[in-house]
């Protein structure tokens, strides 16, 4: 077909002209060229239009030229059918269009001699030949690839190759050839540097390979984009010669450029189509190509990697050998001077040390290079599964034969934790050697100055070092430089094995973290894929009978031989595995006996409130686990004494690990026996309703069956490969056990079980209830039907996971009960401490109320402090632990179900807004809002929401009961911290959502300046309050007075203050008052007030005598206070009186008027009693010049003369 079209498409460019001008997509018209263009377009129109009549005339022409069509179409075919000819014919393919470079070049040089061109003209000319120079080049470099695929060497499909067989007797006797010419003479070094060789020459073949294998994956990938670039190069080229532009009337320079220009596109694009339909043609070839070299570097990597393990080999036999010798040599020494002084013995004792490590560096050399190999060999083995998994997936789709595949897949591969594991510990080995390198390299330095000497067997005579005498300066000088110098020789032996050492680590750590790395990737693909992959036939009518020759098969007397062989072994065990196990049940019936007894004597203080504490909870928690652990931990003895039975056999092995396997769940239903006795943690600590207790009790014996009948089969069967026994046997059991475990959930549900609560039988929420019950019991039911339709692997990996949130949901009801329970007992004692309080307070007021005259007493406006009751902080703390539980469930519910359903990483996809700008004409995305980042500030949001409401009660009973502060101080502490809550809760979830103070900055300022006019006062009142709760002017209970308002501080908050005046009104003032106004506080930090009383006496009374009779007054009242004492004075002459102050100090402000009155009443009693007047003002009236016989003057002169007071007698 594609034959066909080159032919059609050479016949029609003989009728046109392709000269594509300015109609690339990549480029644009400039814009006094369009206009030329339009006219010209415009003007092909008319032209057609006109020619009309001429076409109708020549239409009998195009009729025979279109006969001749079916002929070219069968002359392709023919063409098409014919065999492939030899490479050599592609020169006789359509010669393609000569480079325009010189005359584009030529152009250029002539530009600036054009004077016909304006400055627009001239700009659009070197915009057209620059394009043309560009696409010119373009054209080039297609031709270039165009021979390049032309000049590829194409085998022949039917070219005969080697077989595998043949290759691998080539290679083995290549490799012997090799082998015999390896020189038998040659030393450690001279091996060495050749095994450096071989390495160097297996790296460079292992990167041809991966470079070949991504080459392969590539050319794998390419014939759908071929296809694709095909059509649209073809779409383009019909573009440009539709959309050919002509300039009748532009400059001859203008025209040549864009005849250039059009020639130049011309080229490139036919130079583009040769090159892809060349590409597509030699395809075929091309990839024969790549797998024959592909395979021949596999060829040469198998080769050099055995070169390479024989290197290896040989130079660790021969350096094991020379440093046996070595250590010989050190050993002899060590034993002539055992008995000499010593310095020779310390210095020979430290060199046969060395040569031990050296022993040991060799020996462990050759082991990390076999782990090396091993590691290397895991990690090419997965991950090629790991492509053939991916190109399983996407060949085969969703079927029960890629799941079988992908199911023994995930059985091959390494557990990871056992290879991160082994990872941790080669890194260690790792860092140590690397110390221990730079100290062998120290101690070298220290013995620089030395020669060094070979290290030689002594020569033992008949009279030996050890009887000469001791203390010959020479004789112990020499053999101590001997000693030193067979130090300095061997230290460079013990570096070099070291450094090897080192390396040898650190390429067996990169090939370890490798595995690590593509086993983490193909357990997540498995992972992700097996869950919608069915993994084994669906239940149909033969599987009855699969179902008996499976059970016959289990049941069978080979097994039963096993399991007498086994039972021997546990025979053979040793005495310390049967007293292990005499230890452990002996553990167990002690806990059945005296356990229960213990947990109620821990339990008895607590029903005293003065003497319950904290830690009988915690007692009681310890001794349930250790009372748990014995059978679980019985069973973990057995399974580890099967695992190394018998030489680690099949069966032996997949007991001891499904026993193993067991240990954790049975602990688990051990510990909830244990926690719902009558006497445990449930009822006497937790105080769980006895409803729930026993509908637990019973549901553990079936439970437990269910579980660990199923978890054992599956392990055992799952480890001995026995898929047919799984796929029948295994999955009967499992269907049985999820249907009975949807039974027992369903019951568990029921009314008045384990949903029930304390106290009230109607509280418990209904509908919840029962949506969970039916949402649980058809979850079980939902799996039991996906294993009968063959979703075993899916089925069994989600009732695994749901009872694992199970045993989380057990784990954070018990922590749970342990915060309930701390926070119960706190407010126990925040109770009682507050009654005790209380109480004295009382006394007090009792012993006040006792005084004389105590109803009088001045009673001030009743205040509620701002504290949290007891009944409103047990609320909100259990509000709070109810939030946080929730959220720590939550938590491992993800880390359960994280395997299964990736939630996060999906929600990451799921993308809500973006916010995008213009860069260079393309759309660049600069935040992406997504569906993770909105439940994400959702969460943040709703628990700083959370945190605000209930934070009193948490700090009223976890931090400052603890602490001796008052009420009011408590609230500005709380207060201060929900703020801070509040606006670090705000930053945090807005974040989330993108919200940046990059983009908070412009509606800050505009904020800044709408305080600044319509929010100055509210601004104002709210930093005021702040500015209240920090200093603290006053506090909640005191007496101020402040613009006129005088009374108790009520409530503080951030916008203003509640004042309870002497009416008992409530009066709101701003909190800018208190910053602005002044501001009286009679009881900041003092109580004692002072009272004034002025009395005024006549001018003839004593002053001393006045004075002393007040201050008498005054000390003899019981609540003047005697320090600071009463004082009185006498302040001025007035004008009918002597002036006295009395002033009396007293212990409260409520006792201000009281004292006040008492002592008013008392001084004018003393006055009247002393004779002494309390004056008041006078006026004295004088007559004069009256004339006589004036009315009424007989009257005035009857007067007295002298001074009489004015009012009435």
């Amino acid at each position: 077909m594609s034959a066909f079209i080159l032919v059609l498409r050479v016949g029609l460019q003989k009728k046109r002209r392709i000269v594509a001008f300015a109609a690339r997509p990549r480029k644009s018209w400039s814009s006094e060229l369009r206009p030329a263009i339009q006219h010209e377009l415009g003007l092909a129109a008319h032209n057609r239009q006109l020619n009309i009549s001429r076409h109708r005339q020549n239409r009998m022409h195009l009729y025979r030229r279109i006969l001749f069509l079916p002929l070219l179409a069968a002359l392709a075919i023919a063409v098409h059918a014919a065999p492939p000819a030899p490479p050599a014919s592609s020169n006789t393919a359509p010669a393609l269009p000569a480079s325009q470079a010189d005359a584009i070049n030529a152009a250029i040089t002539a530009l600036p001699r054009k004077h016909d061109l304006s400055a627009a003209q001239r700009k659009q000319v070197e915009e057209l030949l620059r394009d043309a120079l560009n696409d010119d080049q373009r054209a080039d470099a297609e031709q270039t690839k165009l021979q390049s695929l032309r000049d590829t060497p194409t085998p022949s499909a039917n070219a005969p190759r080697n077989s595998d067989a043949t290759a691998a007797g080539d290679a083995t006797t290549s490799l012997a050839d090799w082998r015999a010419k390896l020189p038998a003479q040659a030393t450690i070094a001279q091996f060495s540097d050749l095994l450096e060789q071989e390495r160097g020459a297996l790296t460079t073949a292992q990167d041809a390979i991966r470079s070949l294998d991504e080459e392969v994956q590539q050319q794998t990938q390419r014939p759908d984009a071929l296809r694709d670039e095909l059509a649209q190069a073809h779409a383009e080229a019909d573009q440009d010669a539709a959309t050919t532009p002509r300039l009748p009337n532009a400059p001859a320079s203008l025209a040549e450029a864009a005849r250039l220009a059009a020639k130049a596109t011309q080229r490139y694009q036919r130079s583009h189509l040769a090159a892809l339909e060349m590409e597509q043609r030699t395809y075929e070839a091309r990839m024969r190509t790549l797998q024959n070299q592909r395979s021949d570097r596999r060829s040469e990597v198998d080769e050099r990697s055995q070169r390479v393990s024989m290197l290896e080999a040989i130079v660790l036999d021969r350096a094991s050998s020379a440093v046996a010798d070595i250590r010989v040599r050190l050993q002899q020494t060590s034993d002539q001077y055992a008995n000499g002084p010593a310095p020779l013995q310390h210095a020979a004792s430290a060199n046969l040390a060395l040569g031990e490590e050296l022993v040991a560096a060799v020996k462990r050399l050759g082991e990390v290079r076999d782990l090396k190999t091993r590691y290397s060999g895991q990690r090419s083995e997965t991950e090629l599964a790991a492509k053939n998994t991916e190109d399983r997936l996407k060949a085969g789709g969703v079927s029960e034969a890629v799941g079988l595949i992908l199911l023994s897949e995930r059985r091959k591969l390494q557990p990871l934790p056992a290879l991160r594991r082994e990872l941790a510990e080669l890194q260690s080995e790792l860092a140590q050697a690397k110390l221990r390198l730079v100290d062998l390299r120290e101690e070298q330095e220290g013995l620089r100055g030395l020669k060094p000497l070979p290290i030689r067997a002594p020569v033992v005579g008949p009279d030996p070092p050890s009887a000469g005498p001791a203390d010959n300066p020479d004789t112990m000088g020499d053999d101590l430089s001997q000693l030193l110098g067979a130090r300095a020789d061997l230290l460079p032996r013990l570096i070099g094995a070291q450094s090897r050492l080192v390396t040898t680590l650190s390429d067996t750590e990169q090939q370890l973290v490798g595995l690590v790395s593509s086993t983490t990737a193909l357990n997540t693909t498995l992972n992700s894929r097996l869950l919608w992959t069915p993994s084994h036939a669906p239940i149909n009518a033969t599987w009855d009978n699969q179902f008996l020759q499976t059970a016959q098969q289990v049941f069978s007397t080979n097994h039963l031989q096993s399991l007498r062989d086994i039972w021997h072994d546990f025979s053979a065990a040793g005495v310390g595995f049967v007293a292990a196990l005499i230890a452990l049940l002996g553990a167990a019936i002690f806990a059945q006996l005296r356990v229960p007894a213990l947990l109620d004597r821990i339990a008895t203080p607590m029903r005293r409130i003065r003497t319950d504490r904290y830690r009988c909870t915690l007692n009681a928690l310890v001794l349930t686990l250790l009372a748990a652990l014995p059978l679980p931990l019985l069973l973990w003895l057995v399974g580890r004494v099967l695992q190394a039975a018998r030489g680690g056999e099949p069966l032996d092995n997949a007991l001891g690990v499904a026993l193993i396997s067991l240990a954790l769940p049975l602990y688990t239903l051990v510990f909830l026996s244990w926690l719902i006795r009558e006497t445990g943690l449930a009822h006497l600590h937790f105080r769980w309703p006895r409803a729930r207790r026993n509908a637990l009790r019973a549901l553990l014996p079936g439970l437990a069956g269910i579980v660990l009948i199923i978890q054992f089969v599956h392990t055992v069967l799952n480890l001995v490969n026995t898929d047919k026994i799984d796929a029948t046997f295994g999955r009967a059991i499992f269907i049985l056990g999820a249907f009975g475990i949807a039974a027992l959930t369903w019951r568990a549900l029921r009314p008045g079980a384990v949903w029930s609560q304390r106290g009230a039988v109607q509280a418990e929420p209904i509908r919840l209830r029962q949506l969970t019950r039916g949402v649980l019991s058809a979850f079980f039911v939902g799996c039991g039907v996906l294993a009968i339709a063959g979703y075993y692997f899916t089925a069994f990996t989600l009732v695994e996971r749901m009872l694992q949130s199970f045993g989380a949901a057990l784990a954070v009801s018990v922590l749970h009960g342990l915060a309930v329970r701390w926070l119960m007992l706190g407010e126990r004692r925040l109770a009682l401490k507050r009654m005790e309080e209380r109480l004295a307070e009382d006394q007090r007021n009792a012993q006040a109320n006792a005084e004389p005259d105590a109803a009088n007493v001045e009673v001030l406006p009743d205040v509620e402090e701002t504290e949290t009751t007891i009944a409103s902080l047990g609320e909100q703390t259990r509000r709070v632990v109810r939030v946080l539980t929730l959220l720590l469930l939550t938590m491992l519910l993800l880390l359960i179900w994280s395997d299964v359903a990736p939630a996060l990483s999906f929600l990451d996809t799921v993308s809500i807004w973006k916010a995008t700008h213009l860069t260079e004409g393309k759309e660049v995305v600069d935040f992406s809002l997504t569906l993770r980042a909105v439940l994400l500030s959702f969460v943040v949001l709703s628990l700083t929401w959370v945190a605000t409401r209930n934070l009193p009660g948490l700090l009223e009973i976890g931090v400052l009961r603890r602490l001796n502060v008052d009420a009011p101080t408590r609230y500005a502490i709380t207060s201060l911290v929900r703020y801070l809550i509040v606006l670090f809760g705000v930053i945090v979830g807005v974040g989330f959502l993108g919200v940046q103070w990059a983009n908070l900055q412009w509606l800050a300022a505009g904020l800044t300046v709408g305080l600044g006019f319509g929010l100055q006062e509210i601004f104002a009142n709210f930093v005021s309050g702040l500015i209240v709760l920090f200093e603290r002017p006053f506090r909640i209970g005191d007496v101020i007075t402040v613009a006129n308002v005088e009374g108790t501080v009520a409530k503080i908050r951030t916008r203003a203050t509640t004042i309870v005046d002497w009416d008992n009104r409530e009066v709101v003032v701003p909190n800018k008052t208190f910053i602005t106004d002044r501001l009286v506080n009679w009881t900041l930090s003092d109580s004692i007030t002072r009272i004034v009383i002025k009395v005024g006496v006549a001018y003839g009374s004593d002053p001393a005598k006045v004075q002393n009779l007040l201050l008498s007054l005054a000390t003899e009242h019981t609540l003047v206070l005697k320090d600071p004492a009463p004082n009185c004075w006498m302040t001025a002459f007035g004008d009918s009186t002597l002036d006295f102050e009395l002033r009396a100090f007293v212990a409260e402000i409520a006792q201000r008027n009281r004292v006040r009155t008492d002592l008013q009443f008392r001084i004018k009693a003393a006055f009247d009693a002393a004779k002494i007047d309390i004056a008041f003002p006078q006026m004295d009236l004088w007559v004069r010049n009256a004339p006589p016989g004036t009315a009424g003057l007989d009257a005035v002169s009857s007067l007295d003369t002298q001074t009489k007071p004015i009012g009435p007698a």
